[in-house]
């Protein structure tokens, strides 16, 4: 049996001995296993195989890898932690929050173990940094006793916090005790222990279970430390976080006012984030005194999203309109002129659409076509036709998204034209006016130009209006395109099977051109799919 142990991991074996972490306790070496001979072969065999199913990849293997821990048998958990552990250490604040939902789900990890007698201390590792991945892994077990034995032992290791924090919101009232014990005698907090913690904070704060109390008291227990750290906001603090532990970061400084206006505006500069930069702006305005003129300098920022919230703010502050607001229009935001125009037509008689129209020739153009496209009406397109002969394609297709605004499906033809335009830009607008409006040109015309023309892009966009016209009228033009060799029809043609769900009929000469079709060699139809069309056109003939 021994023999069986050493060959099954010979290839694990390592110079040093395992070690327990444990203080002060002497590790007993675990008892004789009493179990036949053959059950405890097979059951090495199933840590064998779970183990290298994990290893090489499957992530559902986790909890069968780590109910080995319990074995009894050293070598085994050893081997089974430090898998445990090289898992663990690579995964960043998504991944571990993911992990606490599903871990215990897979298992219950206690068909053949007693959990609640197993003590952390008794745990044989290689490394203390092993032993450790073990607990934090071990706060996500289903077995309360155990979670609570893991909590207790980890409560002196700081980098183990965020598993604890993510305690406080456990199911299980006696442990949600320990862990709101252990999170507040954390003391003498560092700047990236902080920053590290704050994400699980605020995802416990969303808990039905957790004590806002004790949430509230370590949150104020983490500012105080962390007005000592205001200096970690730099541009490698931008690099080195994700997006959720940077708004966590700022909704504690800046929520706080622990961070200077200057310093909230450099940090402004240095995001380019778009919802972080809205949030430092809704915290700036929430909590530091905001002058007027501060607010006018906000929406001459570089940022749209800065200039967003600045008019947002404004208009709060004044309720009405004011001087200038007029230029913000011609700016290059839709919503920023959505926004604006809300505020004029509330406020004043502005004709939003004449401004617009006023200014179709000057450095403005692109903008004012946009904007008119935004709030004209079907009249105002004969103003706007002209552009789609200027010489800039990038005209052309703000021009046709503007038109396809005002006219909808009514600008087909318009839009058919620009489709097999040469300019791939304007082609690929006209199709989305086409898509935007579900315009519908016909099986017979669009299978026309499609045979007809050399352009890959067209054969593709023609191919996906093909499927969208109706199902008996389109299906002799998909039968024909399905022996295409042309990879811009073959890869959307091809997965059609045949399965047609579908209540409109058919004449009985379209049944028989269909036939016709896919009795002909040259379209290479297959007999399954054939059959599967015949079936189908038994309940549509007219």
């Amino acid at each position: 049996m021994l023999e069986f142990i050493r060959g099954l991991l010979k290839t694990e074996e390592k110079k040093s001995e395992p070690v327990t972490v444990a203080e002060n306790s002497e590790p007993k070496e675990a008892p004789a296993k009493t179990e036949p001979e053959s059950n405890f072969h097979m059951r090495m065999s199933y840590f064998d195989k779970a183990y290298r199913e994990f290893i090489e990849g499957d992530e559902k293997k986790l909890p069968a890898v780590y109910s080995y821990i319990a074995s009894g048998d050293i070598k085994v958990t050893v081997k089974a932690a430090e898998a445990v552990a090289r898992y663990m250490e690579k995964l960043d604040y998504t991944g571990i929050c993911s992990l606490e939902d599903w871990f215990r789900q897979f298992t219950s990890m206690e068909w053949s173990i007693d959990w609640k007698e197993i003590e952390p201390k008794s745990i044989k590792t290689m490394t203390k940094a092993d032993y450790l991945w073990v607990l934090r892994l071990g706060t996500f077990h289903p077995n309360g006793f155990f979670r609570e034995k893991c909590i207790r032992e980890l409560k002196a290791d700081k980098a183990s916090v965020p598993f604890v924090i993510l305690r406080l919101n456990d199911w299980v009232k006696q442990v949600r005790n320990v862990a709101e014990e252990a999170c507040l005698s954390v003391t003498g907090m560092s700047g990236t222990e902080i920053i590290a913690y704050l994400p699980y904070l605020e995802k416990v704060k969303r808990g039905i279970r957790a004590n806002n109390a004790v949430i509230k008291e370590f949150e104020d227990r983490m500012a105080a430390e962390a007005g000592k750290h205001s200096d970690l906001f730099d541009k490698s603090f931008v690099r080195k976080y994700d997006v959720k532990t940077r708004k966590a970061a700022y909704r504690l400084f800046a929520g706080r006012k622990l961070l200077s206006k200057d310093e909230i505006n450099s940090i402004i500069s240095l995001e380019k984030n778009s919802q972080i930069q809205a949030l430092l702006m809704t915290l700036l305005m929430d909590n530091y005194d905001v002058s007027t003129e501060e607010l006018d300098d906000y929406l001459k920022h570089k940022s749209v999203t800065v200039n967003y919230k600045a008019l947002e703010c404004k208009y709060k502050r004044v309720s009405n309109s004011w001087d200038g607001l007029e230029d913000f229009l011609l700016a290059k935001s839709a919503g920023m002129r959505a926004y604006v125009r809300y505020i004029l037509e509330r406020h004043t008689q502005t004709d939003v659409a004449a401004y617009y129209k006023m200014r179709l020739e000057t450095d403005n153009r692109k903008i004012c076509i946009q904007g008119l496209g935004e709030c004209g009406t079907k009249e105002d397109a004969e103003t706007l036709k002209p552009y789609l002969e200027d010489s800039d394609e990038g005209i052309v297709k703000v021009t046709l998204h503007a038109i396809g605004s005002l006219l909808r499906e009514d600008g087909a033809e318009i839009y058919w034209r620009f489709l097999q335009d040469a300019h791939e830009v304007v082609a690929r607008q006209a199709y989305r006016e086409i898509a935007a409006h579900d315009v519908r040109y016909g099986a017979e015309k669009i299978y026309d130009t499609l045979i007809g023309t050399e352009s890959e892009l067209l054969k593709e966009k023609l191919t996906l209006m093909l499927l969208k016209e109706p199902v008996w009228e389109a299906l002799p033009y998909r039968l024909m395109l399905y022996a295409s060799e042309d990879e811009a029809i073959k890869n959307i043609i091809h997965p059609f099977n045949g399965r047609i769900s579908t209540y409109s009929t058919m004449s009985t000469e379209h049944a028989e051109w269909i036939k016709s079709i896919m009795a002909d060699d040259r379209y290479k139809i297959p007999k399954d799919l054939q059959d599967k069309i015949l079936f189908s056109m038994k309940y549509s003939i007219k």
